[in-house]
């Protein structure tokens, strides 16, 4: 059997090959596999433009791109979604001992973030879970409980979002660009 022949094979044939058919079934993976990424560079560029089209239509209309959701659609109704999410807050952070300031390791750089424990005070126990993560409900509570520190905090542990694009399959999708906003 050829790699073309196995190519076309259903998955539960796939199982049924015989010994004999493996060497065809590594020229088919092989050829599967390049394929896989040769799609994947392509549908990369493919999002990328999603993503200039987005930025595009908020610089038109004058809004900032953060926080807000763009919908394509084509004429059947298929819908590509590209998402500008607000920063997320980091995971966790550390203290080295001795040291009032916090880090973090992020793509295994040391990251100083600052004196957290100082900004927030009496509030920091409230603010923090005991492994030095952040609280579910930690911008609305620093807000509630450091309003004069509360932004400068909340931007001490958060990090950028990168734009995030999702193909959605038709169903009775709107057949225009829409802009709706992102909420957390």
């Amino acid at each position: 059997m050829t790699s073309k022949e196995i190519l076309a094979l259903e998955p539960e044939q796939i199982s049924k090959l015989t010994s004999l058919e493996i060497p065809g079934l590594v020229t088919a993976g092989v050829h599967m596999d390049r394929h896989i990424k040769a799609c994947e560079e392509v549908y990369q560029l493919y999002k990328n433009r999603f993503i200039d089209e987005a930025k595009l239509d908020a610089a038109k209309q004058g809004m900032a791109e953060v926080g807000t959701t763009w919908t394509y659609c084509s004429p059947s109704g298929e819908v590509m979604e590209v998402q500008f999410p607000k920063p997320k807050l980091i995971s966790s952070f550390f203290f080295p001992a001795l040291d009032p300031v916090a880090y973090r390791f992020k793509d295994k750089k040391l990251i100083r973030l600052g004196n957290l424990k100082e900004i927030a005070g009496k509030a920091f126990a409230k603010l923090f879970s005991k492994h030095y993560k952040p609280v579910d409900s930690f911008r609305k509570s620093a807000q509630e409980l450091l309003p004069e520190k509360a932004a400068e905090l909340i931007t001490m542990l958060e990090e950028p979002s990168g734009p995030r694009v999702t193909p959605k399959a038709a169903k009775t999708a709107p057949t225009f660009a829409d802009h709706v906003p992102h909420h957390d």
